[in-house]
């Protein structure tokens, strides 16, 4: 699929963009004094959503009222601070940045040659698997407080732990790294670690299968 040369313009922007902001929400919040970690992440998802319109390649105006919906109520729940919300907030997170992974996922295969937007899709790709396993993590802690035990803190990850540790969690996972400092032992805890153990390898096969085939072909 080849775009004129003002959207494939525009998508590289974009994509550069939600890298930015990528990095910076599951990296750069860890070193953010604590009383503004939720605020800096909030901020950063908002930018997120906003660039997502983008880079899929498709501006609708459906998907920008849902992106819309899903702004203010990130900053709903994070004004008036009640669980319910937070839940349901991480929920729809999760479910709206796995659709932008499948969206970024057919455009990569459809890509006719490597280009600097395709490396950035693929990358893309990886942080934001990543960031959705991270809500799912967090979702879990909600739901079950005594599912992921840290080791060094002899206590269990909830509701109130800081983002970018469940980010650090997801990550670690997914590389297969495996430090044990965070442990899963319930059933969904360990489900979850199992999702990502499987998960982070096997896209990286992929996209480099994908990868060393374009670029052989000639494509």
């Amino acid at each position: 699929m080849s775009l004129p040369m003002h959207k494939e313009r525009r998508l590289l922007y974009a994509n550069q963009l939600l890298l930015t902001l990528s990095i910076a929400l599951l990296i750069l919040t860890a070193f953010i004094p604590a009383p503004l970690q939720n605020f800096v992440s909030a901020f950063l998802l908002t930018g997120i959503f906003l660039t997502s319109i983008y880079v899929g390649g498709s501006s609708s105006p459906r998907l920008i009222a849902v992106v819309v919906l899903l702004v203010v109520l990130q900053w709903v729940a994070h004004v008036i601070e009640r669980e319910y919300l937070a839940l349901m907030t991480a929920a729809l997170n999760s479910i709206y940045i796995l659709y932008l992974v499948v969206r970024m996922a057919i455009q990569f295969s459809s890509a006719q040659r490597v280009t600097t937007n395709t490396l950035l899709i693929a990358v893309n790709g990886y942080l934001l698997i990543g960031l959705t396993c991270a809500l799912y993590a967090l979702l879990i802690a909600h739901l079950a407080p005594d599912s992921f035990y840290v080791a060094r803190e002899n206590a269990f990850l909830s509701a109130d732990t800081q983002f970018h540790t469940f980010a650090y969690y997801a990550f670690i996972n997914m590389s297969t790294v495996g430090f044990g400092d965070i442990i899963p032992v319930t059933n969904a805890g360990r489900a979850l670690a199992v999702l990502l153990a499987v998960t982070g390898p096997l896209y990286i096969a992929i996209v480099i299968a994908f990868l060393v085939g374009k670029y052989a072909g000639g494509k």
